[in-house]
């Protein structure tokens, strides 16, 4: 399993710090800094202050993976719908045909070798080790920084954000799975987004927001 000794052993203390991290009774528990998801957010850009606004109190593994990742699904959904809103999309419900096809794909992901896999199925896939989990949709919606609203057609490297906030998109269904003590996800929006020149009467600038 391990290449050496201290691959062991950075493992064995990681997994130290998951259970010490889980079981703390605390709503606030003081996070070990390997682990600490709000040291990688700031507090005044946009996605940030989106970011503490949905995550609050539940960035911690105990609290988003509880009851087979309920409160993950949940945020995820709250954080998508909170950019749709802010970019004149209206909100998506989770429906069970999407989320039926959402693990599906994740299943053939996991289960397909990958230069046998369709890329396709990668599209609204990622990855990231349990601890960092919650920082998935804001780096997707960040995608916007590279995206010209003036476009008819797709940017590379701005797929995530346009499917996020694609107006036509009506429902979604979310899939999730932890491995290795790293989550998977798949995101299936539908109807299908980014379709070929339509970005630019689906994907709107985000309107002037003050918050307070």
């Amino acid at each position: 399993m391990f290449d050496d000794y201290k691959g062991a052993e950075i493992y064995a203390h990681l997994m130290d710090l998951k259970v010490r991290f889980i079981f703390k009774n605390n709503l606030n528990p003081k996070v070990p800094k390997e682990m600490d998801v709000v040291r990688k957010v700031g507090w005044f850009s946009f996605s940030e202050i989106i970011w503490h606004r949905v995550w609050k109190n539940c960035y911690y593994y105990k609290c988003f993976a509880a009851n087979g990742f309920k409160q993950f699904k949940l945020r995820i959904l709250n954080e998508i719908n909170f950019y749709r809103m802010l970019h004149n999309s209206k909100p998506v419900r989770v429906h069970q045909a999407s989320t039926k096809r959402a693990e599906t794909y994740l299943e053939i992901i996991l289960k397909t070798e990958g230069k046998h896999l369709d890329r396709r199925l990668l599209q609204n896939f990622k990855s990231s080790p349990y601890y960092f989990a919650p920082l998935i949709v804001k780096n997707w919606y960040d995608e916007n920084k590279l995206y010209n609203f003036k476009t008819k057609v797709a940017i590379a490297g701005t797929e995530h954000f346009t499917a996020m906030v694609w107006k036509a998109v009506k429902h979604i269904g979310i899939a999730i799975k932890e491995i290795n003590d790293r989550i998977y996800m798949v995101v299936v929006y539908e109807p299908i987004p980014n379709g070929v020149k339509l970005f630019f009467s689906n994907v709107q600038k985000r309107r002037n927001t003050t918050f307070s």
